[in-house]
């Protein structure tokens, strides 16, 4: 409740913006908007969605166009504002550490038309439809994401089955719940897509490197959290191009004769 009152009474602030599935720069993609707009916008979704219910086809549940409130930097905005507190398992937290001390140089240095660093702590809001394409998380992180209210369907992909999703292109798909043209995308049903439904309350790990596609199942409130650790530095200093390929490995089988080495057929 204390979270919805805050949302209410931050409605004057501009907020992130995006229409699902449609290609940035698009005239019809808005970037920002008020707030207190957006909550309106739900509230007519939400209204339309009742109206509509009985025609609405789950089997495909992604509504491109539906606007959808994402990547809002809530905690670097409103600082004073202590929403959640990272859990000792996911930590510590080197992503957000050196982007917060960043941020404080950059207030300190920057021009006051210059805007300061960037954290990686979001908010997401929107209605049922709405939804993130196909993407790994920024800079190999790792990242946590917990339901406020509402329910999330997630399609993960494990990083060896990323290139098989590749059309002839080498495009990936927008949303892989849609029927995938086997003659654009000859590799795709080789990929093992696993899907996870997150309901209100529960907190999702998401891994580094694997991609994944995430839909509101109904009006859904979340909070995301990228962060990085030892184990995952290497995916955040290199670009996707510079990072060595996956290599499956298989367990040798015991020596009956130490005196001689294994050999690998």
């Amino acid at each position: 409740f204390f979270f919805f009152f805050f949302l209410w009474r931050s409605g004057n602030v501009e907020v992130p913006v995006t229409a699902c599935g449609i290609e940035a720069g698009d005239p019809h993609a808005p970037c920002t908007m008020l707030l207190l707009d957006y909550l309106t916008y739900l509230r007519e979704q939400r209204s339309l969605d009742v109206c509509l219910d009985s025609a609405l086809d789950d089997s495909q549940p992604c509504r491109t166009g539906t606007l959808y409130l994402k990547d809002w930097h809530h905690r670097l905005q409103f600082p004073s504002f202590d929403g959640y507190s990272q859990v000792p398992v996911l930590a510590p937290d080197w992503l957000n550490g050196h982007a917060l001390c960043k941020h404080v140089r950059d207030e300190q240095s920057a021009p006051d038309n210059d805007p300061p660093g960037d954290d990686y702590r979001f908010v997401y809001l929107g209605p049922r439809g709405s939804f993130t394409p196909l993407h790994c998380d920024v800079l190999g992180s790792f990242s946590w994401s917990t339901n406020v209210c509402g329910e999330k369907l997630w399609v993960f992909f494990a990083p060896n089955d990323v290139e098989l999703l590749k059309d002839t292109a080498g495009r990936l798909p927008v949303d892989v719940l849609q029927p995938l043209d086997p003659a654009r995308y000859p590799r795709a049903h080789r990929a093992t897509p696993i899907r996870v439904l997150q309901r209100a309350g529960e907190t999702l790990f998401v891994p580094s490197l694997w991609y994944h596609q995430v839909v509101n199942l109904r009006e859904t409130l979340s909070v995301n959290h990228n962060w990085g650790t030892l184990s995952d530095t290497h995916p955040m200093l290199v670009s996707p191009q510079q990072l060595p390929p996956p290599v499956v490995t298989t367990k040798a089988k015991p020596n009956p004769n130490p005196t001689k080495p294994n050999q690998t057929k």
